[in-house]
């Protein structure tokens, strides 16, 4: 939240002058924070000054990694977790994925088996926040 408050306090400085029906305020600036951080940009509210413009140009790789990025990975582990958490409820097994069940092979583990792969296996679960190797 501190990043979404400091950048439309940076914007607010760029823009007020230029789009002061747009900028009014600091608080009117965390529209523009919140749209644009979370890559939404419904493109209402938008930098014209250079200033703006290099500002949003720089911010936006920052904001894709602190907010998109990890807001995504939340929401993909908490719908992994509702699956697994649905699938023991009501005693169904899933079914390896085509992926999961071919490195499993070359794992040499037999396919749906709940055994840890080797460390030296292709990873099989980089996006499964519960597997993924902590460092």
């Amino acid at each position: 939240f501190l990043m979404i408050f400091m950048s439309s306090v940076g914007i607010y400085h760029f823009e007020h002058q230029a789009q002061p029906e747009q900028f009014r305020s600091v608080f009117h600036s965390l529209w523009w924070a919140v749209v644009t951080l979370t890559s939404v940009g419904y493109g209402d509210v938008y930098p014209v000054t250079t200033g703006g413009r290099v500002f949003t140009g720089l911010l936006l790789p920052i904001g894709l990694g602190v907010i998109t990025v990890p807001s995504g990975l939340i929401a993909y582990g908490l719908t992994q977790a509702h699956r697994n958490d649905s699938d023991h409820r009501h005693g169904h097994a899933r079914a390896p994925q085509p992926q999961t069940a071919e490195l499993s092979l070359r794992s040499g583990l037999p396919p749906g088996s709940d055994a840890e792969p080797p460390v030296w296996a292709p990873v099989a679960c980089a996006f499964d926040p519960v597997r993924t190797p902590r460092f």
